[in-house]
């Protein structure tokens, strides 16, 4: 809570934005609803019609693509610090956010140097992304003016357009100035330079042709759910039944927010075709858009993969990760265990989609250790497609001997309030008794000596618990209920 507010205060002042030829964790207006980044599609969306303009204005150029090594964990959070204090004062940012600012990166030294024994900035806290782009400002001006305007950096991803000669000085000026922040660009090796025209090539590879069946799927259920309340429980069997993990209660509370209502309602009595689509919607159409929806996924997804298996460049590759990523993630929301299995064997050769493939491993086995394992983002992006075939789970304790009680206790916990039965509870400890809503458990934690226990103790009270019921309620009106998390917090694959 106290990053998405320092966040939304800073997002006042325009020049604690990233500049508009960076495309990753793009300020959100301090009034929007959407949360405090400008959703990430959007940004490689940009990116790459900014590109496309580029190369068709510099036909028979080349264009490069670099790569930052180990952006985050390169950071020094003493760096973090002179850097965050730098722009904020500067920029007369009040004194009381700076502090909060600085708060906020002394707790991240305590967790790294518990963690991690370092001092690095860490990957997954919201502030990070923010401090990461203002580490960069000044090199990102820099290489924008002496490029003519042909740099695009995307987190670590750095593309700049010029003749052959001009990409090497560029290089060079670009890992100069990195070393003097204390970060490096990949090897050579690593790096690929390619013409523009062959670029052009994959101009539309964002096109929105990819998610337009998902996008009629959800949009028919949204519809459907509004129009027939009453039937949620048998959408909900009917896509049980078929295999199909699409969160229909998180929907149904989705759809009542009063922007998506009024939007609806103006539809519905203004275009015909909307109202009569609408009217005729059943659960029987929207499993044939399940059905449809998922034979369209699986299509692309063998024609990417082929393409890739094909391909003979860096950059013939690279471009068809993305798309393998979309239709792999969305596909674990529609294919029963059989299928995940023949999915499981395309995808398990590609190490960016790690983390897909992890939930995908226990969704065929119930088996949760490496979820568990790979701490809490994971474990809430797999719980949601896990109840979805069932309560029971399993996992491996002595594999989990070396992991951390506490990301091990709060991983459980969350399996837990999405009411997965489990063995060894006795891993559990407070966080389990808890969700148990056990009277004597309950009031011996109202007195314990972690606040956090305490408080949650104190609140929760003696009565007994529907954890499911709140997570399953509780969905920010305006959040995408996909598997897109996950793009957000895995690191690079370099």
């Amino acid at each position: 809570m106290a990053e998405t507010f320092l966040i939304t205060e800073i997002s006042k002042v325009s020049k604690m934005h990233p500049e508009n030829y960076v495309y990753s964790y793009m300020l959100e207006d301090a009034t929007s609803k959407n949360g405090v980044f400008i959703n990430y599609f959007d940004g490689l969306i940009r990116r790459q019609k900014d590109i496309a303009l580029a190369c068709n204005s510099n036909i028979g150029k080349k264009l490069s693509y670099s790569d930052i090594k180990k952006f985050y964990p390169s950071i020094s959070l003493e760096d973090a610090k002179s850097t965050w204090e730098e722009h904020t004062a500067k920029n007369n940012i009040d004194r009381k956010y700076i502090d909060l600012g600085l708060v906020l990166l002394e707790n991240q030294i305590t967790a790294s140097t518990f963690f991690h024994d370092n001092q690095k900035l860490l990957v997954g806290p919201s502030f990070s992304h923010v401090i990461a782009n203002l580490i960069l400002k000044d090199i990102d001006i820099k290489m924008h003016d002496i490029t003519g305007g042909h740099y695009y950096r995307y987190v670590d991803d750095i593309i700049m357009i010029g003749d052959e000669k001009e990409i090497e000085s560029w290089r060079s000026i670009l890992k100069e100035t990195l070393l003097e922040k204390k970060l490096e660009l990949h090897d050579k090796t690593k790096d690929f330079v390619i013409s523009t025209n062959e670029w052009l090539s994959g101009e539309h590879d964002f096109s929105d042709n990819l998610s337009r069946d998902w996008g009629y799927l959800i949009g028919d259920i949204k519809k459907f759910l509004l129009l027939n309340p009453e039937k949620t429980d048998s959408l909900e069997s009917e896509f049980k039944k078929n295999g199909i993990r699409i969160p229909v209660l998180d929907y149904s509370n989705s759809i009542r927010n009063k922007s998506y209502i009024d939007k609806f309602i103006s539809n519905y009595n203004f275009k015909k075709w909307f109202r009569r689509k609408s009217n005729s919607l059943s659960i029987d159409s929207i499993l044939f858009s399940a059905k449809k929806c998922k034979a369209s996924l699986l299509r692309v997804l063998d024609e990417e993969d082929a393409l890739f298996n094909s391909a003979e460049s860096a950059y013939e590759k690279k471009r068809r990760v993305p798309k393998i990523r979309y239709t792999s993630g969305r596909l674990l929301y529609l294919l029963n265990k059989e299928e995940l299995d023949v999915l499981l064997s395309k995808t398990i050769k590609y190490p960016e989609l790690y983390l897909l493939n992890a939930i995908a491993k226990s969704l065929i086995s119930r088996d949760v250790t490496q979820i568990i394992q790979m701490g809490l983002n994971t474990t809430q992006a797999a719980a949601q497609l896990l109840v979805a075939d069932g309560n029971d789970v399993t996992f491996d304790a002595l594999k989990l001997e070396d992991s951390d009680p506490a990301v091990v206790e709060q991983s459980l916990s969350i399996l837990g309030l999405y009411k997965m039965n489990f063995p060894n509870t006795e891993f559990g400890g407070s966080f389990i008794k808890l969700l148990s809503g056990n009277e004597n458990d309950i009031t011996e934690m109202m007195s314990s000596k972690n606040d956090f226990i305490k408080e949650f103790a104190c609140l929760h009270g003696i009565s007994h618990p529907d954890h499911l019921k709140v997570l399953q309620s509780g969905s920010d009106e305006d959040e995408d209920i996909v598997l897109d998390l996950l793009d957000q917090i895995q690191p690079s694959s370099t």
